[in-house]
Formats: structure tokens, sequence, C-alpha cells
């Protein structure tokens, strides 16, 4: 579990193809901008938000 911000549910970080714990850890915290999530996953979620509002 890693806690990006202060008063926020934690993010589960988990290691993947040739990435250990460690790795994937600093990863997810070099890749947050001030949000809770990191910025690929956020920018994902806003982009299928997006998506889902043009096919109504």
């Amino acid at each position: 579990m890693l806690r990006t911000k202060d008063r926020v549910l934690p993010v589960f970080v988990s290691p993947g193809h040739r990435c250990d714990q460690a790795n994937a850890t600093r990863l997810a915290v070099a890749c947050t901008r001030g949000y809770k999530l990191p910025e690929p996953t956020r920018l994902a979620d806003h982009w299928a938000e997006q998506f889902k509002k043009e096919i109504r």
C-alpha cells in the first residue's frame, strides 16, 4: 500500500514483469503529480469517462 497524499485512501502497488516491489513503488511515486493516482492511471480513467460520454 502506498499513501500518495495525506487524508486519502492508499493506492495498492503490485510488482509486474521484471519489476520488484521496490521499483514498482518508486515508479508509482515518480508518476504522481499532486494527485492520488499515478498519472498514467489518472489519464486512462479520464479518457475512458470522455469516451463513455461520447457514446451515450
